[in-house]
């Protein structure tokens, strides 16, 4: 990987009398995507490059990114790196990091980028379970990153952070089972597919109803009409043909009464 591969892999086209390194002073997008890639080089003069394609290769650290400050989206997928290294350089701004379908079994260092929004995890080629830094969980508890970082964990079965500061966020069994739609076991505890189903449809008619408050409803719709929080409501909690639910709640509805009172007229 040298100056000239960056240059052909740019989406910019150098003037004619500009040096190869002034142009690659401005450039903002490569594409180097299935080229065999072995290491990461050549990027010391890439000052504005915003978004870097490096997936498919041969790659087997990441590294060479000092000067890439501007970063905000770089994608990694589907190559041989079997940690998450060399992204202490001031990468800032970075929001997007695409590492499915390498080898990675230790997730660390993502306290190293505080802008970081979407990690991108799946497929790794490994034969024991994930395993997480604790200043990992401490940077995704505090920027509450939480579904973010669930959502990448496409195979992620079964998450113990007890002890852990991620742990204490509000509602954290709650948004964690939200986030990570694979999730079997938490913190020791199952997640039957009853309390998933209930959280699911809680989560949707709490996104109605505020739906409705943006428009400047605020009356929930009656039983009649086909849609609507209410309608979830009387199906979940009782029989929808009378005019009362029967007061028979789920057995995790204790954990989100607030919720479940919003939904049947009541204030929390």
């Amino acid at each position: 990987m040298t100056h000239e591969t960056v240059e052909h892999g740019s989406t910019q086209k150098r003037n004619k009398n500009e040096s190869v390194d002034a142009f690659l002073r401005r450039v903002t997008h490569v594409s180097l995507v299935g080229r065999g890639i072995a290491a990461m080089q050549a990027l010391d003069a890439c000052r504005n490059l915003t978004v870097l394609y490096l997936y498919e290769n041969n790659i087997a650290r990441i590294e060479g990114l000092q000067a890439c400050t501007a970063l905000v989206r770089l994608y990694l997928q589907h190559n041989q790196i079997e940690e998450i290294s060399g992204l202490d350089v001031g990468l800032e701004r970075l929001t997007e990091l695409h590492l499915a379908g390498n080898k990675i079994s230790h997730v660390s260092g993502l306290h190293q980028l505080p802008a970081l929004e979407c990690l991108h995890l799946d497929g790794q080629r490994i034969t024991e379970p994930l395993t997480f830094d604790e200043d990992c969980m401490n940077y995704v508890g505090v920027s509450s990153g939480l579904q973010y970082f669930l959502g990448s964990c496409t195979q992620l079965r079964s998450l113990n952070v007890n002890a852990n500061p991620v742990a204490g966020i509000v509602k954290f069994r709650q948004k964690a089972i939200l986030a990570g739609q694979c999730l079997e076991t938490l913190n020791e505890k199952d997640i039957p597919s009853v309390e998933r189903e209930f959280l699911f449809n809680m989560h949707s008619a709490k996104q109605k109803a505020k739906s409705l408050k943006t428009k400047g409803t605020h009356k929930l719709p009656s039983p009649a009409e086909p849609k609507g929080p209410h309608i979830f409501a009387l199906t979940m909690l009782g029989n929808p043909e009378h005019n009362k639910p029967v007061p028979h709640l789920p057995p995790y509805a204790s954990q989100y009464r607030c919720v479940c009172g919003l939904f049947v007229g009541m204030s929390c």
